[in-house]
């Protein structure tokens, strides 16, 4: 027994173990210090604290191993060994969050601005392969110097002879191959979409062979604002098979509180800056080629400088939303969509999940909520609904993000968003932003939400078909009406505008202040052309519109209803009166709408006849479920709805149940 406890009083009395323990703690507690010290604005006077706290506990550490072993006093010998141990377990508990959390938000920013594309040479018969490329036609898009370099050196290593065709666009690309112009085609990575471009009936891309894959670097102008005292623009966007199938800009206003949010319909036909002659294409069809080509063609779009970007796919939001244990919607429907399984995502065969969104306000996982901002078909105003749902899921992840103040949920939320989201904004100011926002939301008294004035727009626009694809032509009052709100809200001097009426009901919640356009639907509206390459000017001219081309370009707010549906009258009786006075040569639209029938009593044959009869395209849908109140090939929706105008073709969809 004395053996044993001399053993005990050796091991403790060793200078060795004392100073091991000691520099161990002082490492970690410097650690901490060090990558707390870079978030410390986000809480300023809990930083001061917790550091204080931790120089302190270094000073203990390092006085008990002097008094300990210098002194050799036991009873400091015995509560080093003590002490030292709970400050290690302690600070290795904090490292490893810090750490974590540091290395995440690393991984999320994109500090040099440099893209890296990968492009993707195809082959589109057996016969034509690497090795024998020779005096063959290898058709590509202009879309900077740096590319087409790129795409040359890369095809000299295989033949010297080849012959390089350059197309305006990815659609005469797609045109080319098919007609057997090019037996060659090199392409984004991301290129199973790009028919959409081109809405050829046999899609070229569906047999295409991949024969090697190069890289490119893009580089982009790094935004280097002081976010705390200048306003400036963000660009968050929301990728889908490489194409932004959602873009917003916002604006932030630091000395006014101000934000806005404006949505750009990913249809709206525009001159794309970085094709040749900045030709027109669909906004969303611009980020397939870079981001830079994106952001380039919405600075020209809407005149406005973009600061910054925040880019995501669907799945991170998919896993953040789950990570937060859901998220509070109110969906006005019940309805059924879809979400294309992680994994499947830029192949020619996609695996769906069909998923349900219920009515009313609940608590939604990652999958119903990314379903909800992506629906647009049982949404009386398609697209344009779809829209502000995005700005209002948006809106709601942030507050709740902002309101978290466990730190493991917050560190599961970087982990979920590190491999699927990326940004320019600086580590620096998103930290200076979140201590901003926390510092006025702890004195606000109303939610996170609300303490920050939000102003939404969104830009309406015409449906027409062009070269087979339907696209929004923008409507001009819309566009600069958005901005009007922007540049106001990036002035370092706010402009006070006058309120001639103020009224408030305790009864009726705070609402986002939505401003709708005007001049949005009805015959005689005018949308932007731009008839110069590169022309910073606008030029407009009036268009006609069929009924189902008006009711696309209503916009709603879901809080406002009845609001909204005197303004859309109000629209409609100001642009009737504006026709008669200054559309006099302008022919009176057809009434030659074709309303959709109910197809739920009807079985497909009957379904077919009657589209082979209109002339309207049915495309038969399936929705994969197990819940057991379906059955397999019951009749599940469709869209356009019953009395919805039909334009061109419908949607029907049917229940297939999963096997269990």
């Amino acid at each position: 027994m004395a053996k044993k406890d001399n053993n005990k009083k050796s091991f403790i009395s060793s200078p060795t173990v004392g100073a091991i323990i000691t520099l161990l703690a002082n490492i970690l507690i410097l650690g901490v210090i060090v990558v707390l010290g870079r978030y410390m604005s986000i809480a300023n006077e809990y930083f001061v604290i917790g550091i204080g706290g931790a120089i302190v506990a270094a000073l203990i550490i390092n006085i008990f191993f002097l008094l300990g072993y210098a002194k050799r006093i036991r009873f400091f010998r015995n509560m080093l060994v003590i002490f030292g141990v709970i400050i290690i377990l302690f600070t290795s508990v904090a490292a490893y969050y810090s750490y974590s959390a540091d290395a995440s938000i690393d991984q999320l920013i994109n500090k040099t601005g440099v893209e890296d594309v990968e492009l993707v040479l195809l082959a589109f018969n057996e016969e034509d392969t690497q090795k024998n490329m020779d005096n063959k036609s290898v058709g590509y898009v202009v879309n900077s110097d740096k590319v087409e370099e790129t795409i040359k050196n890369n095809m000299t290593r295989y033949s010297r002879t080849v012959v390089y065709k350059e197309y305006q666009n990815y659609g005469e690309l797609l045109t080319a191959v098919s007609d057997k112009e090019v037996q060659y085609a090199v392409v984004p990575r991301n290129y199973t979409r790009l028919n959409e471009v081109a809405q050829l009936e046999v899609n070229p891309l569906d047999k295409a062979e991949e024969l090697f894959i190069f890289n490119t670097k893009i580089e982009s102008s790094v935004g280097s604002k002081d976010v705390l005292k200048e306003p400036f623009t963000l660009l968050i966007t929301g990728l889908n098979d490489g194409l932004s199938d959602s873009i917003i800009l916002a604006s932030f206003n630091p000395q006014t509180l101000k934000a806005t949010m404006t949505s750009v319909s990913r249809d709206s036909y525009v001159p794309i800056q970085c094709y040749p002659n900045k030709s027109f294409d669909k906004i969303n069809h611009s980020r397939g080629v870079s981001r830079q080509c994106l952001i380039d063609t919405v600075e020209s779009f809407l005149d406005e400088k973009v600061d910054y970007y925040f880019e995501t796919d669907f799945y991170a939001l998919v896993k953040i939303v789950d990570a937060l244990g859901g998220l509070e919607i109110t969906s006005p429907i019940t309805f059924a969509g879809s979400l294309p399984i992680e994994g499947t995502v830029g192949t020619n065969e996609k695996n769906m999940e069909g998923i349900t969104v219920p009515e009313g306000t609940n608590v939604l996982d990652g999958k119903q909520v990314i379903t909800f901002a992506r629906e647009r078909h049982h949404f009386a105003n398609g697209d344009f609904q779809r829209q502000l749902n995005q700005q209002y899921v948006i809106k709601e992840l942030a507050n709740k993000i902002i309101s978290t103040r466990d730190p493991n949920t917050l560190l599961n939320v970087l982990n979920a968003a590190k491999d699927n989201m990326e940004t320019s904004l600086p580590k620096e100011s998103m930290v200076d932003l979140l201590g901003f926002a926390i510092s006025n939301i702890d004195q606000s008294p109303v939610d996170p939400m609300s303490t920050f004035r939000i102003t939404q727009t969104q830009i309406a626009g015409t449906t027409p078909l062009i070269k087979g694809a339907s696209v929004v032509l923008p409507y001009k009052k819309d566009v600069e009406l958005t901005r009007k709100v922007i540049d106001e809200n990036m002035l370092t001097e706010p402009v006070l505008h006058n309120d001639y009426e103020f009224s408030f009901n305790a009864n009726k919640p705070y609402t986002t202040n939505f401003i709708d356009a005007d001049s949005a639907g009805g015959a005689g509206a005018s949308f932007y052309n731009y008839d110069q390459p590169g022309n910073s000017k606008t030029n407009t001219r009036t268009v006609k519109e069929t009924d189902s081309d008006s009711k696309d370009s209503k916009k709603t707010n879901n809080q406002n209803t009845q609001d909204n549906k005197t303004a859309n009258n109000n629209n409609n009786n100001n642009n009737s009166n504006n026709n008669n006075s200054n559309n006099t040569n302008t022919e009176k639209p057809k009434e030659t709408t074709l309303k959709a029938p109910d197809f739920a009593t009807m079985s497909k044959d009957d379904i077919r006849a009657w589209g082979t009869k209109h002339n309207v395209k049915i495309n038969f849908e399936v929705y994969e479920t197990s819940e057991p109140q379906f059955n397999d090939g019951q009749y599940f929706g469709q869209y356009p709805e019953p009395n919805m105008n039909v334009d061109g073709s419908i949607s029907v969809k049917y229940v297939k149940k999963k096997s269990q």
